[in-house]
């Protein structure tokens, strides 16, 4: 071999034997320098550095890191630690190094928050955003919590139904590592409802859909409250609501499979879509009862659900079936049998669109009420709603209490909907029984202006809250001013007085009242009640009131009628008065009814040595039934009468009653130009009101009437009566008319054009009248 291969040769293992040094320094080099030694260092920690922190305790950095002084250096240990340094949200950064043998931790602090401010917003308070916000001051400012904290309130403002918000987080750097934290808030516009389709609606019009929706198309003419605004809640409700309407029209398997909301490109509306799958509509064919109770009369009982209209050929309506139950129920527990369950059983036949219903009752082991929830009520104190509630804890659950209890709720007024809930426990024997409430706004601040025939242009407002501070209580201002009268009067109540349901109410009013046509002097009067009202079963209430009444007479015409230049010698007046009620109601709306039966009769007593004495007796019954396509029919039938105590009965005492078709003071007994009333009044009216083919929330009705009255009756002391001309007639006053009623905010407005078909000599005919509210 030559040298010079030889040579070659030993350069070559040369070489290869000095690559394992060289990698071995190399690695060595890179371990002083890098963040990350390799896997597997069999170098261990001599000492745990902490580099930046200021507030931070270092001893409180080195818990978050799984190595201790003595372990060997882990790569995923460290990367354990940055993960859990990160976590505790008190750093911007944070960087882990190996410096000999040294495990160096530098940390950059997050800066303290000072104060959090919000600039931009006028819709929501500042109080309602703070409650949204996780962040608040002297907490470490991270740019993960502020990113969460706008998301939050960016989702608070799709809730009030504005999806164009937008915010935008500015810092504020201070002194000392702190800052000022501003949401620069730009609220948009409220997201309006463009349209609402429905899909597969064969049976019904979108029109009629659209009516039992919440959610509103946003239309020129819907400028009060929030309907025309998108909120997913509302529209959740919505379909609930759809698919309620359906059941009740038979649909039994009706389904809304599909319910979308688009917003536009712009972010200024929404489409809402709803699919529907409608079914088969279903009567019902065979009606059957089974029941392995002896003391029940399965007879009786199938004439029962006859009567609640549960029989062949009549619609599958959710609500019918649903009352017939309870109906059942009522009727068992008024025969003893108070632990009792009712299953009804619907058989759907498809092919001919039937249903036969199977309404099996059985005994129920008596189960004992653990607990009583609320849930969903944010304003009205919980002590307020239980007092309402039949039922307490230890007592045995009755169905008849439970909807006993959801009526005596729904009657308060103060919430929108109240559904029950039995809830299981652990032991089969003890039940939570839950209330589902959803509140309703209960204050209202309303004005207006108006115009009347009778009180010319006139301003009214309103201050009022019906469940003040949650607590029950009631508080109403109002005050009506026109030309010809001014009255202001406020009114306190509450539910309770003490543990009793009395209902007890006071109300101051003053009332200034100018000379009319009709009368012959004005009259300033102030006037106080106070009454309470004590439910006596079912839907009877029993109420009693007392009230004083002052009256001053002014602006006295020089001619006077004897009867009113009587009345004027009496005067100042004083009027102390008693009197009881009782009232029977079974009407579906005491605001709006649509249907049910009102009656009322009444006595009042003034006497107590005052200027006025004498008893007036009255009785008033009204009835509602709903008619074809939205129309309502209602008859309306009042008789009073009022006799004198002792001393000579006022003008303001007797009936001066407002018959359609006469002017005001119009007819009844009149005295030199002075109407002097009548000790007698009867009055029946027929009414029939009708959509005009406007939306519903418009709020304008058309209608339709004929009525009929009778004022009789004039007693008079000596000499009065010999000076007086007056003949008793018995002459019945009749019209008939039409008219529009628009419900407005400041109360119902009325137009009415009236024929007279039966009148007396001097009454005093008017065609059109103009009214709205029922201050005058």
């Amino acid at each position: 071999m030559s040298i010079a291969l030889r040579a070659l040769l030993r350069a070559v293992v040369l070489s290869w034997a000095m690559v394992p040094v060289l990698l071995a320094c190399t690695s060595g080099e890179a371990a002083g320098q890098s963040s990350s030694p390799s896997v597997g260092s069999s170098q261990r920690i001599g000492d745990i550095v902490i580099e930046g922190a200021q507030r931070s305790d270092p001893a409180s950095i080195v818990l978050h890191i799984p190595l201790r002084i003595g372990d060997r250096f882990d790569e995923e240990k460290m990367d354990q630690a940055l993960k859990n340094l990160h976590a505790t949200g008190r750093f911007d950064d944070v960087a882990l190094l190996r410096r000999g043998r040294d495990l160096v931790v530098v940390v950059k602090e997050a800066p303290v928050v000072n104060r959090i401010a919000f600039e931009g917003n006028k819709a929501v308070k500042d109080a309602i955003l703070e409650s949204e916000t996780s962040l608040v001051p002297l907490q470490p400012l991270t740019k993960v919590r502020v990113n969460r904290d706008v998301e939050r309130l960016l989702q608070l403002y799709r809730r009030y139904g504005r999806f164009a918000a937008s915010i935008r987080p500015r810092i504020i750097r201070l002194e000392e590592n702190r800052v000022n934290l501003v949401y620069e808030i730009h609220e948009g516009k409220r997201t309006k409802i463009r349209r609402i389709t429905f899909l597969g609606n064969d049976s019904f019009p979108r029109r009629k859909l659209l009516e039992r929706l919440y959610s509103r198309q946003a239309r020129f003419y819907r400028i009060l409250g929030r309907s025309t605004y998108y909120e997913a809640e509302r529209f959740a409700a919505d379909r609930q609501v759809l698919e309620n309407f359906y059941r009740e029209q038979g649909f039994a398997r009706m389904r809304v499979v599909g319910a979308s909301a688009e917003l536009s490109q712009d972010r200024k509306s929404f489409v809402l879509t709803m699919s529907i799958e409608e079914g088969k509509r279903y009567r019902m064919r065979n009606i059957t009862l089974t029941t392995p109770i002896e003391e029940i009369d399965k007879e009786a009982m199938l004439r029962l659900l006859t009567r609640q209209k549960v029989r062949r050929g009549k619609l599958l309506r959710s609500s019918r079936i649903e009352n017939a139950r309870t109906r059942l129920l009522e009727r068992l527990g008024e025969q003893g049998l108070l632990f009792v369950k009712i299953e009804v059983a619907p058989q759907l036949d498809t092919e001919e669109g039937e249903a036969d219903l199977t309404f099996s009752i059985a005994r129920a082991s008596p189960q004992q009420v653990a607990q009583i929830e609320i849930v969903g009520n944010s304003h009205t104190l919980e002590r307020i709603i239980r007092r309402e509630i039949s039922l307490s804890p230890g007592d045995a659950l009755q169905t008849l209490k439970i909807r006993q209890s959801v009526r005596r709720l729904q009657r308060l007024g103060y919430f929108e909907t109240v559904e029950p809930e039995i809830v299981e426990t652990s032991d089969p024997q003890r039940v939570i029984v839950r209330f589902h409430v959803k509140e309703r706004p209960t204050g209202k601040i309303e004005a207006g202006v108006g115009y009347s025939t009778q009180e010319k242009f006139f301003g009214q407002f309103s201050f009022g809250e019906s469940n003040f501070r949650g607590r029950g209580q009631k508080f109403d201002l109002v005050g009506t001013f026109s030309k010809n009268t001014q009255k202001t009067s406020v009114t306190y109540g509450q539910r309770y007085l003490g543990r009793q349901p009395l209902n007890p109410s006071a109300t101051l009013s003053i009332t200034n009242q100018e000379k009319r046509s009709g009368d012959s002097y004005g009259q300033l009067s102030v006037q106080v009640n106070s009454g309470i009202a004590l439910e006596i079963g079912g839907d009877w209430v029993n109420s009693w009131n007392a009230q004083y009444k002052f009256d001053i007479i002014k602006d006295a015409d020089v001619l006077l009628s004897p009867i009113a230049q009587a009345d004027i010698d009496r005067c100042p007046c004083h009027e102390l008065a008693a009197g009881y009620a009782f009232t029977y109601s079974s009407l579906d709306d005491a605001a709006n009814p649509n249907k049910g039966q009102w009656f009322r009769f009444r006595q009042t007593f003034a006497d107590f040595g005052t200027t006025s004495q004498y008893v007036r007796t009255e009785a008033r019954y009204v009835y509602y039934q709903p008619f074809i396509k939205g129309s309502i029919l209602k008859f309306d039938a009042l008789i009073g009468n009022v006799s004198s105590l002792g001393k000579p009965l006022r003008i303001t005492d007797r009936y001066r009653n407002k018959i359609r078709g006469f002017q005001l003071y119009g007819t009844g007994a009149q005295d030199a130009g002075t109407a002097v009333g009548n000790d007698s009044f009867a009055k029946t009216s027929l009414d029939f009101s009708f959509p005009v083919g406007l939306p519903k929330e418009v709020g304008i009705r058309g209608f339709l009437f004929i009525e009929a009255a009778l004022p009789f009756g004039l007693s008079l002391p000596s000499p009065l009566a010999e000076d007086i001309n007056y003949e008793e007639d018995y002459t019945v006053r009749a019209s008939w008319g039409g008219g529009i009623l628009w419900t407005t905010p400041i109360g119902p407005l009325q137009f009415t054009f009236a024929r007279t078909i039966a009148k007396a000599s001097g009454d005093v005919p008017q065609f059109f009248s103009f009214n709205i509210g029922t201050s005058f």
